[in-house]
């Protein structure tokens, strides 16, 4: 049973080794966490999809995700684009082709934990490897 276990994981594991996937989310974390408090508020989302909505239509889109996360990230790997393509569609909730304001609140529903209103390193380290884990392939 354990073998079986390591077996699907294995290309989570694999893609975690090939790239920085801790850094990167750490990276993340800390562009979300705007005034730096160690947690990040449903405001602080809020303000960063509001900055990254391209054409101002109120959603972002697939490629203005790409955008942003490159954007703020130290010499993105190329490669690790596909990895944000398929992650795109679990934060697009809904599935409607975008992330909107719903997605948004569900995405923080999610990733808070204990409920507090606000998103630890922690809290958020789980849920994106959670995502990465359940979207790779």
């Amino acid at each position: 049973m354990k073998l079986q276990i390591v077996f699907l994981m294995l290309p989570a594991i694999i893609v975690c080794q090939a790239f920085d996937i801790q850094g990167l989310m750490r990276t993340v974390f800390e562009i979300l966490d705007a005034n730096l408090d160690g947690h990040i508020s449903r405001g602080e989302v809020s303000q960063f999809f509001q900055n990254h909505d391209e054409n101002y239509d109120g959603v972002i889109e697939k490629n203005e995700f790409i955008d942003a996360v490159n954007a703020h990230t130290v010499n993105t790997d190329p490669a690790m684009i596909p990895l944000y393509y398929n992650l795109f569609p679990s934060l697009d909730i809904d599935s409607d082709g975008f992330v909107d304001h719903h997605d948004i609140d569900q995405i923080f529903l999610h990733a808070d934990a204990d409920k507090n209103q606000q998103v630890t390193e922690a809290e958020f380290e789980s849920y994106f490897m959670q995502l990465i884990l359940t979207h790779i392939g």
